[in-house]
C-alpha cells in the first residue's frame, strides 16, 4: 500500500506491485496516488511498518504509472521482472476476451483483498476492460493471469455519463497492460 502526502497534509492511499529487476527493489503504482515528492511518499508493508521511497524513477502521465525504488522488503516476495512477464506470443494467450485475471489491492483502504475477474473488452491505446470490483485505493494493483504472469496494473474503474448523470460503473476496470511500461529504466 503506497500513502503519498502533499505539502498541504491531504494523503493518498493506492496499491503498488514489488517488483525486483537487476538486485535492485521497485514499486510500479498509478502516478495519479503520488502527490507530493519522494521524501512524503511511503510504502505500507505487511508487518505494519513503513518503508521510505528512495527515488522516483519515473512518472507517466500518458499511461498513468510510476516506478518508485525502495529498499528490500524482508518478508515480502518481490516478483522478477522480465521473467514474470509474458513473452511474445504469450500476450495472445494470456489477454483474449473472457481471460480469467485476478488482482489483490487495499481498495476503501481495506485489504489487502483479492479479487477475481475476466477480460470483457478493449478499450483504444491497449487498455484493457475487467469484468470485477474495485474501489478508491486498489489503482495500481498488479492484475495476473492465472498462471501468475505480471499483464498489467489497475488503473481505474469506468465512469460514464448515463440518463441521471455521471455514473461509477464499479465493476468494470480499467487495466493496463504491462507492455505499456517502459521497463528500460530499471533493466
Amino acid at each position: 500500500r503506497i500513502l503519498s502526502k502533499t505539502p498541504t497534509g491531504a494523503i493518498a492511499s493506492t496499491t503498488g506491485t514489488y517488483i525486483k529487476a537487476k538486485g535492485r527493489h521497485y514499486i510500479v503504482t498509478v502516478m495519479h496516488g503520488l502527490l507530493g515528492p519522494c521524501e512524503d511518499t511511503r510504502i505500507w508493508t505487511e508487518d505494519g511498518g513503513f518503508t521510505p521511497c528512495r527515488e522516483i524513477i519515473i512518472m507517466n502521465p500518458i499511461i498513468d504509472y510510476a516506478i518508485i525504488e525502495i529498499d528490500e522488503l524482508p518478508l515480502s516476495e518481490p516478483i522478477p521482472i522480465p521473467r514474470a512477464l509474458p513473452r511474445g506470443d504469450e500476450w495472445l494467450e494470456t489477454i483474449p476476451n473472457q481471460a480469467q485475471l485476478y488482482y489483490t489491492g487495499y481498495p476503501n483502504s481495506t485489504g489487502p483483498l483479492t479479487f477475481p475477474g475476466r477480460i470483457v473488452g478493449y478499450a483504444d491505446g491497449d487498455f484493457i476492460y475487467m469484468h470485477s470490483f474495485a474501489w478508491g485505493g486498489a489503482s495500481g494493483s498488479g492484475v495476473f493471469a492465472l498462471d501468475g504472469k505480471l499483464v498489467g496494473y489497475l488503473l481505474a474503474i469506468d465512469v460514464g455519463e448515463t440518463i441521471h448523470g455521471v455514473d461509477v460503473l464499479e465493476d468494470i476496470v480499467v487495466v493496463v497492460p504491462t507492455f505499456k511500461i517502459d521497463w528500460s529504466l530499471i533493466l
